[in-house]
């Protein structure tokens, strides 16, 4: 579990991972390596290796932030929508593009 998991000043309650989540997020915490071929923007037999981070925020989000050959390109936070029963994620680049 992440840090300050079953712990909150006197008289607060304890925060608590949506279940969904948790389960989603640690099985992604951590640092992985990158490799990136034949996508429709690199030129043919282009391969790129980079690295990302996935990390806790707070208790209700998931971050992913990743670089290709050195250079900063992606940053996601993951969430759980419970009323829709769906993971939802915002997503930023450098261009700078945002979506949902």
């Amino acid at each position: 579990m992440g840090p300050g998991v079953g712990a909150a000043p006197a008289g607060q309650a304890v925060p608590m991972r949506n279940p969904v989540l948790e389960e989603f997020g640690e099985r992604l915490v951590g640092e992985w390596d990158l490799t990136l071929t034949d996508a429709w923007f690199l030129e043919p037999g282009t391969v790129q290796h980079g690295r990302a981070t996935v990390a806790w925020f707070g208790e209700g989000f998931v971050t992913l932030a990743a670089d290709m050959e050195g250079e900063h390109i992606w940053d996601f936070v993951f969430g759980r929508n419970d009323a829709q029963s769906r993971f939802v994620a915002l997503y930023h680049d450098p261009r700078p593009a945002s979506r949902l």
